[in-house]
């Protein structure tokens, strides 16, 4: 069920700049793919995922000037910036979208980049 009103959610949102996380800016014209929450023993994380026809160094040229934060490089080849330890941003190219968490709707054809915005919020 959860995931049905989700995949109906996503449906209904055509193109979405990237909602900002803490101090991460909107990335201008990037189509939101989903938005999920899991629950976990301690915590929880919400994530959404968005795609954008820019390049991976056009998308992380940006975050690093808006947050003025570094990207490092992750373990599956994405760029990885860190607002602080509850709240991240990875970046990676669209063609690796199976190698992260990710939802029914793909990136489409011309999309080049995926930005994925994860936050933890952990139980008091």
């Amino acid at each position: 069920m959860h995931r049905i009103a989700i995949v109906l959610w996503c449906a209904a949102a055509t193109t979405a700049a990237a909602t900002p996380r803490a101090g991460f800016s909107s990335y201008k014209d990037a189509r939101l793919l989903c938005s999920e929450h899991v629950a976990g023993s301690g915590m929880h994380v919400t994530w959404s995922s968005y795609a954008t026809k820019d390049s991976v160094s056009t998308v992380v040229a940006f975050y690093e000037k808006s947050s003025g934060r570094v990207a490092t490089s992750g373990g599956n080849g994405e760029r990885q910036l860190e607002w602080d330890k509850d709240h991240k941003l990875d970046i990676y190219p669209a063609s690796r979208n199976d190698r992260f968490p990710h939802c029914d709707t793909k990136p489409e054809k011309g999309e080049r980049t995926v930005i994925l915005m994860s936050n933890v919020v952990r139980d008091p």
